[in-house]
């Protein structure tokens, strides 16, 4: 649940799903890697590193982060610095601060893909999980895919990445289907909600000065 004006999110719809389906997702990824033994190296940070074109996202995955930083009057400062950003630059959101354990500023809102890098399984062709680990862990621990792959084969639940995406995307037709760079996903939801809180009439009114216009090309 959002620590947000109730109101202000009822105003976007499937959004209290969302958040209800990522808390889920992030339990069972828990419980996957506490019995499955493996766990993002520290300080590795490479998942975030890499280019914002590999990190394809809907905008209705970013809409709580987008929300939350009109709510914190950041709305305008990340959206001058998508602005500058240079093509194939990193995710805006990556902190390469060697000192910190996360390489996302905004952990607690990633995106869907984000939450499901590293920890789960696509379907084979007989619609059976394949473990995917993320390179860096196989690198540092040989063998560990097969080893969890057996662990998966026995019973062990692992998250599968089509049913998260559907079930995401499902939950708004209109931003969830769609697919875009991480960064442009960003400031699509950035314009989209401030053009949503610009038409509220009520006492959080955002206290950056909205933009105008449709931000997705269409009428919203």
């Amino acid at each position: 649940m959002f620590d947000l004006n109730n109101k202000t999110v009822s105003v976007f719809k499937g959004l209290d799903q969302l958040w209800q389906v990522y808390q889920g997702l992030d339990e069972e990824i828990t419980i996957f890697k506490e019995t499955a033994g493996i766990d993002c190296p520290k300080f590795c940070k490479k998942c975030s590193a890499t280019s914002a074109r590999n990190i394809e996202v809907s905008v209705f995955e970013v809409l709580p982060l987008a929300l939350t930083l009109w709510q914190k009057g950041e709305a305008k400062e990340w959206l001058d610095k998508l602005d500058t950003l240079e093509d194939g630059a990193p995710c805006v959101l990556f902190n390469n601060d060697p000192a910190k354990i996360s390489g996302c500023s905004a952990y607690l809102w990633r995106p869907l893909l984000c939450r499901l890098f590293g920890f789960s399984a696509c379907l084979d062709k007989n619609g059976n999980p394949l473990v995917v680990l993320c390179k860096e862990l196989k690198k540092q621990a040989p063998g560990v895919e097969t080893r969890v792959q057996k662990l998966v084969d026995a019973g062990l639940k692992i998250p599968v990445n089509s049913y998260y995406a559907q079930k995401t995307a499902n939950l708004h037709p209109y931003l969830g289907q769609s697919r875009y760079p991480i960064n442009e996903a960003l400031k699509k939801a950035l314009a989209y909600v401030g053009l949503k809180l610009a038409y509220l009439c009520e006492d959080h009114t955002p206290h950056d000065s909205p933009p105008q216009g449709s931000p997705l090309g269409k009428p919203a």
